[in-house]
């Protein structure tokens, strides 16, 4: 009931209910989106010490790779959002089949005029050759699920350089003053997007923004 009257306080005159369950946290996180018809997973996450996480695991982390529907995850250090409006999107991808599968909910989140930076992270010059014609193969991608004048006028591309891709992504967040990441991951036994092991984890815990994730 404290946690019904904190959302309430928000005045966003959203309808809610209060759950209480027993069991697997993240299974029952998930079973109950599911069974009340949910179209999205919100949920914060924080900060603990990399080897207890890594021992105990995380139910932020368990949630983001067993969901069946988007998951957006709000970590530590992201600012109140009760007053901000959504207008700047970025979308991490290196056009795998899991990180192409954020291109299904763009056309929900590009309404009015919300603006969207795609970033493709080089770790190393060893990956230069795959990195060519990355824009033209992702700006074909989008074709299919925005309109060819959205593209032109508010969608753009840019190529991080880094040896560690969460914090080529942390940097470029934080420079294009973002309101939301987009990321894929998949259900491998870390939280593996298509990038390193953990780094999807280590986004979400440093992003000075949400990130919404789908798993493939």
């Amino acid at each position: 009931m404290a946690a019904k009257a904190k959302v309430l306080a928000t005045g966003t005159g959203i309808r809610l209910s209060v759950v209480d369950s027993v069991g697997d946290i993240p299974g029952q996180i998930i079973n109950t989106a599911v069974s009340e018809g949910a179209s999205l997973i919100v949920m914060g996450t924080h900060s603990r010490d990399g080897v207890e996480r890594f021992l105990v695991g995380s139910t932020a982390e368990e949630v983001l790779r067993h969901a069946v529907l988007p998951v957006v995850a709000v970590g530590p250090h992201v600012k109140d959002y009760s007053r901000r409006k959504i207008q700047t999107l970025v979308y991490a991808t290196d056009l795998s089949a899991r990180s192409l599968g954020v291109l299904r909910i763009l056309p929900l989140l590009m309404a009015g005029d919300t603006r969207l930076s795609v970033v493709h992270v080089r770790e190393d010059q060893a990956h230069a050759p795959a990195s060519v014609g990355w824009e033209v193969s992702v700006r074909n991608s989008l074709l299919g699920v925005l309109p060819a004048d959205i593209l032109e006028r508010r969608v753009d591309f840019k190529t991080l350089e880094g040896d560690d891709p969460s914090r080529a992504v942390e940097r470029h967040l934080k420079l294009v003053h973002a309101d939301l990441l987009l990321i894929g991951v998949h259900k491998g036994r870390g939280m593996t997007t298509h990038m390193a092991p953990r780094t999807g984890f280590r986004m979400i815990m440093a992003a000075p923004c949400a990130v919404l994730s789908i798993c493939e």
